[in-house]
């Protein structure tokens, strides 16, 4: 390769012709280009000397992998023990499981055994007394009445003893008697006879003769008079009640009774009100002439009473019957709904109670 600085001094030399000015620019321009060339080939040639030297590189590292994969592996010392390691911060705790299933229900135990209790107590012929169980046994107590005593009281029969009923059954017919003669202190229900008096309580004297006095007559029994020495009057009172008399009946009970003809009913009027009463004690039909819309009462009403009931509506006024006197809730009413009122006559209702409530019916309406 021809030597570029002569060139250069060619290029900047004046005696140089222009021509060879350009040629020696040229030759430049040529050596230069020559040179890369060359360093390329440079290049190239140190590129695959080291592509050779990594292939090389790489079978050896081939063959001695293979080397060592099929030479046995020898166990190595075992190096000391290493330190223990810190503990660990301890964990959060876990959220709370949830809730197990219950258990099943346990089998019903064994029923336990029947209890023992006393049926009867005896006093024995020896006064020894004795009891018994109602599983057979007998328990005797010993002896709680002298033998003497016990014979005086107690029967004897085949040569066992007998029960203390012969007791009991002696002390009936003593209380018995006492009741009848009155020796108790109480008048009986026999005649008492002392030197003066005869008196008679629940019984009567048939078959005697002569007179006697009526000294009183005792309050209360529903006769009425004063001392009787030879002939009187005893009257009944109004507390008394008989066959043919008018009388009022209040607060009596009749049981099953045979009714000829009809009952006489009470009829009402009620006094109209914001909450006026329903009070079956004042008949059992009441009748009501709204003035206003009203929200009635049932304070009297008691279980087993019925009334009926005519209401006018007036001016086209309306009932509320919820109040809680009626029971809870208000009246209950057949079919589940409380009437409208008729808009001329009438409503008719039908209320009773059972228990502690009120029902109701409408019945229709009425001109």
């Amino acid at each position: 390769m021809a030597n570029i600085k002569d060139f250069i001094k060619k290029i900047g030399n004046s005696a140089v012709s222009l021509e060879e000015q350009q040629q020696a620019l040229a030759q430049v321009e040529q050596t230069i280009i020559e040179a890369k060339q060359k360093r390329t080939e440079a290049v190239g040639k140190n590129a695959d000397m080291v592509i050779q030297a990594l292939k090389t590189i790489e079978a050896k590292l081939e063959a001695k992998l293979t080397e060592l994969n099929n030479t046995p592996a020898k166990q190595g010392i075992q190096g000391p023990a290493g330190q223990d390691g810190k503990d660990g911060k301890d964990g959060k705790d876990g959220r709370d499981g949830t809730n197990g299933k219950n258990g099943t229900d346990g089998k019903d135990g064994i029923d336990g055994q029947d209890g023992v209790s006393v049926v009867d107590a005896k006093i024995d012929f020896d006064g020894s007394l004795v009891i018994y169980l109602s599983n057979g046994n007998e328990i005797d107590c010993g002896q709680i009445l002298q033998p003497e005593v016990a014979k005086n009281i107690i029967i004897s029969s085949g040569g066992s003893g007998t029960s203390q009923v012969v007791t009991d059954t002696l002390i009936s017919l003593q209380n018995q008697i006492n009741t009848l003669t009155g020796i108790d202190g109480v008048l009986g229900d026999m005649a008492q006879q002392n030197s003066n008096n005869v008196n008679i309580t629940g019984g009567s004297i048939t078959g005697v003769s002569g007179l006697g006095t009526v000294t009183s007559i005792i309050a209360g029994t529903g006769l009425s008079g004063g001392t009787i020495t030879t002939t009187g009057t005893i009257a009944i009172d109004s507390t008394v009640t008989t066959n043919s008399g008018t009388q009022t009946l209040t607060n009596k009970t009749l049981t099953d009774p045979a009714l000829i003809g009809t009952i006489l009913e009470d009829v009402f009027t009620i006094t109209d009100a914001a909450a006026f009463e329903i009070d079956p004690a004042n008949g059992s039909i009441q009748i009501i002439v709204l003035g206003a819309s009203r929200t009635p009462k049932g304070t009297n009403f008691l279980a087993g009473e019925a009334i009926t009931m005519l209401i006018d509506d007036g001016a086209a006024y309306t009932i509320t019957w919820t109040d809680s006197t009626f029971g809870t809730g208000g009246i209950t009413w057949v079919g589940g709904t409380a009437p409208t009122l008729s808009t001329s006559g009438y409503t008719v209702i039908e209320l009773w109670k059972v228990g502690s409530k009120v029902y109701g019916a409408s019945i229709g309406g009425v001109a």
